[in-house]
Order: structure tokens, then C-alpha cells, then sequence
């Protein structure tokens, strides 16, 4: 009489089963099938992640409840707040819809929660055009009507203000950074009067 197979068993079969494939059919790929392969893979990786992510987050009342069980599992707190994020929201907009000639930085850049209002319009324009990430970019600025240099600006801006925020989280006395804010500020109203005068 054959004894049941143990899960570990039957899971370490199929591993070895699946690795024997792999390596056999891979053998017969082509360099540029071999590239396309990886590209899938790492896709459905990403895919897989965000889905994830997502179910586990519906299954929280709040943002600070899964962020706490973030905390707990080693291998997803190793990932940055912002690296989830970014996973979340490509899985959020692209699990039912084909990514055909959209690269993964492009699919990230779509799914942002800031080009929600016009990710649909994007998508529709760009899939299965291999575009490359500069042109969706700025396609996706045109949509939104705005210049390139006004977005450079913007986001100097915006750099210096998380600068300062950065510095002042890093102080513990709050005269020092209620200093450097004061700083911050009389710098900027300087630039200000400079451009106005």
C-alpha cells in the first residue's frame, strides 16, 4: 500500500517537476524568446505582488492596521511603503487589462494615483506601441496641459520642500526647527521678490 505524500513532499516534487521543465524548455528558446520570457516573468512577478498586496490590505479596516502587519512579515516590510504602493496601484489598474507594448516603468507610471483621471485616455493611446517611458510621459503631461519646464519647476519645489521636512524630522529640539522653517521661508520670499522685481 503507497503511504499519502506530505505536503512538503509534494510541494518539493513539483518544484523539482517544474524546474526540469523549465530548464529543458528553456534550452530550446531563442535569445529573443529567452528576453520576452524574462520580461513575462517578471511582470507577473510584479502582478502577482500587487494582487497580493491588495487582498491583504482589503482584509484591514485600516491603512495603520496593515501597515502593522507589514511590520511583521520580514519579506514585505523589506520592500520600501512606496515600492508597495507602486505594486498596489499596478495591480489595482492592470489586472484586467493586456500590457501588451507597455513596459513595467511605463505601467507604473500610468497607475499612479496623480494620472488617475487620465490613465484610461493613456493606456487606450499607447497599448501594444512600445513606446518608450519619456514619450508616455510626455503624453501624459499633454493631457494634463502641463509644460515640461512648468513640471521641472514643480518638482524642484517640491524636492526642497521634502528636503526640509526631512531635516527638520531628523531635529529634536523645536526652536531649532522652528528655525529652520523661518529659514525656509525668508529664502523662498527672497526668490519670490527677486522674480518680481
Amino acid at each position: 500500500m503507497k503511504m499519502r505524500e506530505s505536503l512538503a513532499e509534494r510541494e518539493y516534487n513539483e518544484a523539482n517537476y517544474l524546474d526540469k521543465i523549465h530548464r529543458t524548455s528553456l534550452i530550446d528558446l531563442s535569445l529573443d524568446e529567452l528576453a520576452n520570457q524574462y520580461v513575462q516573468i517578471d511582470e507577473q512577478a510584479h502582478m502577482m505582488k500587487g494582487l497580493i498586496l491588495l487582498e491583504a490590505r482589503s482584509r484591514f479596516p485600516s491603512n495603520k492596521e496593515f501597515g502593522e502587519w507589514v511590520k511583521s512579515v520580514v519579506s514585505i516590510c523589506d520592500n520600501s511603503h512606496q515600492v508597495r504602493n507602486r505594486l498596489m496601484n499596478f495591480a489595482r489598474f492592470f489586472k484586467d487589462r493586456d500590457t501588451t507594448g507597455i513596459g513595467l516603468s511605463t505601467c507604473y507610471l500610468i497607475s499612479e494615483p496623480k494620472n488617475q483621471d487620465i490613465a484610461e485616455n493613456i493606456y487606450s493611446e499607447i497599448v501594444g506601441k512600445n513606446l518608450p517611458l519619456k514619450d508616455v510621459h510626455g503624453l501624459i503631461l499633454e493631457k494634463k496641459g502641463i509644460k515640461p519646464k512648468e513640471e521641472t519647476k514643480q518638482k524642484t519645489q517640491e524636492k526642497y520642500v521634502q528636503g526640509v521636512l526631512q531635516y527638520i524630522s531628523a531635529i529634536h529640539n523645536i526652536d531649532e526647527a522652528i528655525e529652520v522653517l523661518q529659514n525656509a521661508m525668508n529664502f523662498l520670499q527672497k526668490k519670490k521678490d527677486a522674480k518680481e522685481s
